[in-house]
C-alpha cells in the first residue's frame, strides 16, 4: 500500500489533462475521507513545483480511474 502525504494542484490537474492523461488519482486519508490528489511525497513537502499546492493530508493511494 503507498503511504505518504497528498497535495492537490488545479494547474497541475489541467496540465496532465492537456497532455492527453485522462486519469484521476483518489487517495484515502487518515480521517477516512476520500478525495482527488494530483501529487503524494513521502515527507509533508510536494516534489513538483506548482504554486497553487493545497495540502491534502496523510494517508494512503486509493485508486486511479479514467
Amino acid at each position: 500500500m503507498l503511504e505518504g502525504h497528498f497535495w492537490y494542484s488545479e494547474k497541475q490537474a489541467e496540465t496532465i489533462q492537456h497532455m492527453g492523461h485522462y486519469h484521476t488519482n483518489y487517495c484515502q486519508l487518515d480521517n477516512g475521507k476520500i478525495v482527488v490528489y494530483t501529487e503524494m511525497a513521502n515527507d509533508n513537502h510536494p516534489n513538483g513545483k506548482w504554486e497553487d499546492y493545497k495540502y491534502l493530508g496523510h494517508g494512503f493511494y486509493h485508486h486511479t480511474a479514467q
